[in-house]
């Protein structure tokens, strides 16, 4: 096996044991003003019904395929959302 191998290997065993520590996690909402809690599914870009909504859309316009990109930004390096948002969009 040569490295692309080994480095899919490592990927696929990240994401799976990702995948099983958010399998049974929730997130609650509390309002304290009318004194309830909402317990709501932990969602996320891996979740299948949100690549069946993507892929709809991707059709839509006459796609079968597409790759998404999500990279993190460090928030200290800037004074605000907008900043960074703007940072990234004159370098993107």
């Amino acid at each position: 096996m040569g490295m692309l191998g080994v480095v899919g290997d490592t990927v696929e065993a990240l994401a799976l044991g990702y995948w099983e520590d958010i399998g049974n996690k929730v997130l609650v909402v509390i309002n304290h003003v009318e004194k309830e809690i909402k317990y709501l599914p932990y969602r996320t870009r891996f979740d299948g019904d949100y690549g069946k909504r993507i892929a709809k859309k991707l059709s839509k316009i006459g796609y079968t395929e597409g790759v998404f990109v999500t990279y993190t930004l460090n928030p200290n390096r800037f004074p605000s959302l907008y900043e960074a948002y703007k940072s990234e969009m004159e370098r993107f």
